[in-house]
């Protein structure tokens, strides 16, 4: 299997933004093989292992398409990075 992996950042100036931040997660997550690894600093990890590469980008780009999206509805700050 092959790691693919993709960063972003989400934060929030809200005094109960961390949950808001997991809940977005968890809901953009859905049921996907992804795993969410905190880096600190309001910056995360995206990570899927899978024998697919295209299949396994394409769950990441939807992915966070959808933090994107989400983060929008509550007024979060949201950056993904260019890999």
């Amino acid at each position: 299997d092959k790691v693919l992996q993709k960063r972003f950042s989400l934060t929030s100036k809200s005094s109960n933004g961390i949950i808001l931040i997991k809940d977005i997660i968890t809901k953009a997550r859905g049921n996907a093989e992804a795993e969410v690894i905190y880096l600190g600093a309001g910056k995360y990890d995206l990570k899927m292992k899978s024998k697919d590469l295209k299949q396994a980008d394409n769950s990441l780009k939807e992915i966070i398409n959808t933090l994107e999206k989400l983060a929008k509805t509550q007024n979060l700050q949201f950056l993904a990075e260019k890999s």
